[in-house]
């Protein structure tokens, strides 16, 4: 009858042993083994409190792990938070590992700024925990048809740059500077790359690199820069693709007139496309409106 008493004992042991993760619980208390618990000097009694209240403490850690907003937290804390406070218009930003610090870092950015209202910079808070490393925010924005772009790690950080770069300019209005914001999520990962281009007046202008937002950017300041381009084509027909860093062989053509133009190079397609466009339009024989209508690409490559 002990005996069996003893293997039961042994049983409740291994339950423990199973709930608090095995080693990290047998380092606060040791585990219950039948050698242990056969030990002289050792009642019954004593042994079944003994398993009683290990079982009891062993659930309440079991319990606390077991807590849904533990492993969130811990999480939080290790990534940190990001917090907007804006007040006529204007953003400011806080960050903290904890979120109530960087809220209070930003409102108290906000409301030391001589031109805001202290009221508006406590109402107007938007926080969001930081992203992983591996992944970036760029955001763009515009007033009076002038682009602005930004990335950061944090969306909310990416967004407060290219409002502040948009109102910092002397051409710009600070209200759609904040409204015309526009922000989406890229990766970071090296094979990631990106090709621009902006059209206007049937002329194409190019940019590329691994910050998408800038290189749109740069292909719409290269459109605005010319002079026989409008400021709100050059925004509007913009547009960008993801491509691999290092391009394949790939040709385009176009026609105006029945004079054909081909162009084959190992470049970004939008790059060729430029390229045979340009070409068609320099000939004085072409309609540049024909030239840009009637290109075709594809990639020599399969």
């Amino acid at each position: 009858m002990r005996v069996r008493i003893f293997l039961i004992l042994d049983s409740f042991s291994m339950i423990l042993n199973a709930r608090c993760g095995g080693p990290p619980f047998s380092r606060t208390k040791p585990a219950l083994s039948l050698t242990v618990l056969q030990s002289k000097g050792r009642s019954m009694l004593k042994n079944l409190i003994l398993v009683a209240v290990s079982l009891a403490s062993c659930a309440a850690m079991a319990d606390s792990n077991d807590y849904p907003g533990r492993d969130y937290g811990q999480h939080d804390r290790s990534e940190g938070f990001t917090c907007i406070s804006s007040s006529q218009g204007i953003p400011f930003l806080g960050s903290d590992s904890l979120e109530l610090m960087a809220r209070t870092n930003a409102i108290k950015a906000c409301q030391a700024d001589a031109r805001t209202n202290n009221s508006e910079c406590n109402q107007q808070v938007t926080c969001r925990p930081n992203g992983p490393s591996w992944q970036s925010y760029e955001c763009t924005t515009n007033s009076q048809s002038n682009p602005f772009a930004s990335s950061a790690s944090n969306e909310l950080e990416a967004q407060v740059q290219v409002i502040k770069a948009c109102q910092a300019d002397a051409h710009t209005n600070n209200s759609e500077c904040a409204q015309n914001v526009q922000c989406s999520a890229t990766s970071n990962h090296s094979y990631s790359y990106y090709s621009c281009v902006s059209e206007s007046q049937s002329k194409l202008f190019t940019s590329s690199g691994r910050d998408s937002a800038v290189a749109k950017l740069d292909a719409i300041k290269a459109c605005q820069a010319d002079a026989h381009t409008n400021n709100s084509e050059c925004m509007n027909n913009a547009q960008c693709e993801a491509v691999y860093e290092s391009p394949s062989l790939s040709a385009c053509i176009t026609t105006s007139q029945s004079v054909p133009f081909t162009i084959e190079e190992r470049k970004f397609h939008f790059e060729i496309m430029k390229d045979v466009v340009d070409q068609c339009q320099a000939d004085a024989r072409t309609n540049n409106s024909e030239c840009r209508s009637n290109v075709q690409c594809e990639s020599a490559e399969r």
